[in-house]
């Protein structure tokens, strides 16, 4: 995540909104790529469709924890998807 998560403060988050954070999904020499879960809490098991929100940067730049995305996520979890935003590794 971004050093300067500030604006995480200012976005409200639902109480029926769980977010797992900084799961990892792989390793490579340079940096450990992971990515945050959005979900509605449900009771018992229950299949969701998912979106997973890729940031943009040309490959060059971007952060998973980009307002827009948190969100966006927040927005669609509230609807009932999982919802996933990911780091990849930039060039």
């Amino acid at each position: 995540m971004n050093k300067n998560n500030s604006f995480l403060q200012e976005i409200k988050i639902p109480e029926n909104i769980t977010i797992v954070r900084n799961l990892s999904y792989r390793n490579t020499p340079d940096t450990t790529c992971k990515l945050d879960v959005y979900f509605m809490d449900k009771k018992g098991p229950v299949s969701s469709p998912a979106i997973v929100f890729i940031h943009g940067g040309s490959w060059q730049e971007g952060d998973k924890s980009n307002p827009l995305y948190i969100e966006n996520c927040i927005k669609y979890a509230n609807k009932g998807y999982i919802c996933v935003t990911v780091n990849y590794r930039v060039t």
